[in-house]
């Protein structure tokens, strides 16, 4: 459970489409510079990780962009579930049995 404005909140697992770095609902060409704004720049802060690790490796980094801009280009394989188009939870767990987290997935915020 949290607080959020006053009222207590209790969360399931986050949803969230892989691939949607910058949370705006759909996976498109805007991911991929957002995903290197975080890695290499520091100047974004993704609402959820999870969706940044498009090829579910359980990292967020360069690699991610590159598999979003080649499905998107039509060169490579989809984002692994819960995939591009339709949110749900992460499946699988991320490197080294943590999670990177999807605070922004969760119906309290």
């Amino acid at each position: 459970p949290k607080l959020n404005n006053g009222e207590l909140c209790v969360t399931g697992e986050a949803v969230f489409q892989r691939g949607d770095c910058n949370f705006d609902r759909e996976v498109d060409i805007a991911d991929p510079p957002s995903i290197l704004g975080h890695v290499f720049l520091g100047v974004f802060f993704p609402p959820c990780l999870d969706a940044c690790d498009s090829n579910d490796d359980g990292a967020v980094d360069l690699a991610d962009s590159v598999f979003v801009l080649r499905w998107l280009f039509q060169f490579g394989p989809p984002p692994p579930a819960p995939g591009p188009f339709v949110p749900g939870p992460d499946p699988t767990d991320d490197l080294y049995g943590g999670d990177l987290g999807c605070e922004a997935g969760t119906e309290c915020n």
